[in-house]
């Protein structure tokens, strides 16, 4: 393994954490019926994974989720429901990014929305007066690239952009797909699980699951 000078995160699940339960009982406040977060993967795919690379504008997302929706139901309730996924990216994750990128360049690989990325920056990134350049180098995100993770060519459109050595980078992502996906283009790569078991066997969302892992490819 060579030296590390390149620290790339995944967004949901490895920096903020995720709220499904919430966010499929507020879809069912909007009058979705039988909602569990694999209605992502039915009728509306293609509605979701057009949003998330960029060929269906915000607008175009919301106006059709409300024909899905109970009479009477907004714009911003749609956008509430949305967004009601993420959570937040803990403090401690926030610290430790901006003590990591004193020392390494460090990008954000992310498919993700304009609805979510807005969301995430003024919530969490911009939170205490920081700024997103206060712990990202670069921001790469799936709409704005027109192109998803594992799609090989996110991971090359990255490296040519940033000019970085691959073999000197790793990426963080709780999708082993994703992961898959940089390894086949030179990048290290570690899946990170975003919930753990506690001792009674039930999953739990933790402060910070990636620093240990990190900790040991780092030192």
């Amino acid at each position: 393994m060579k030296h590390i000078q390149t620290l790339i995160f995944d967004l949901g699940g490895v920096l903020v954490n995720l709220d499904i339960p919430r966010f499929e009982q507020s879809f069912v406040d909007l009058g979705m019926h039988d909602v569990d977060f694999n209605f992502l993967q039915g009728h509306l795919k293609p509605l979701f994974l057009g949003y998330e690379q960029g060929t269906v504008t915000t607008d175009e997302f919301v106006t059709t989720l409300i024909k899905e929706c109970k009479p009477g139901t907004t714009e911003q309730d749609v956008m509430d429901a949305w967004n009601s996924m993420l959570d937040i990216i803990p403090d401690e994750k926030l610290e430790t990014l901006r003590a990591l990128h004193a020392s390494y360049t460090i990008f954000l690989l992310s498919n993700t929305n304009e609805l979510h990325w807005k969301y995430t920056v003024e919530t969490c990134l911009e939170k205490y007066g920081f700024r997103v350049e206060d712990y990202f180098d670069k921001v790469f995100l799936s709409y704005e690239m027109k192109d998803y993770k594992p799609s090989l060519s996110i991971y090359k459109k990255l490296i040519a952009d940033s000019g970085i050595s691959a073999p000197q980078a790793l990426f963080l992502d709780d999708r082993k797909g994703n992961i898959d996906g940089a390894l086949q283009c030179g990048l290290q790569g570690l899946v990170v699980d975003p919930y753990r078991k506690d001792e009674n066997g039930h999953f739990q969302k933790p402060a910070h699951c990636w620093t240990d892992e990190l900790r040991f490819w780092l030192f």
